[in-house]
């Protein structure tokens, strides 16, 4: 027995999301971004980051969803848990 109209409606749904996600997530590597995580709370959790210059040694500049500016740092191997918060100007 074949897939009803209403699994293919739904199969064609999510490979259209899966798709602009791909998307996104294409068009935040072009400007030098990674995406961090899918498996945690978004609110929480979810970090993007992009190499920048911490003092002469390599560091990633971290961006959690939800806040409104990237605001924390960490060493390249630290990950999410070693994140420090950037100094304010």
């Amino acid at each position: 027995m074949g897939e009803s109209k209403e699994q293919l409606d739904l199969k064609t749904q999510v490979d259209e999301v899966a798709g602009k996600i791909n998307a996104y997530l294409r068009e935040l590597e072009e400007i030098g971004c990674e995406f961090k995580d899918f498996d945690k709370d978004w609110s929480t959790s979810t970090a993007a980051s992009g190499r920048g210059d911490g003092g002469g040694r390599e560091i990633l500049w971290c961006w959690q969803f939800g806040e409104d500016r990237i605001a924390a740092w960490h060493e390249l191997d630290a990950g999410f848990a070693g994140r420090q918060p950037l100094p304010r100007c």
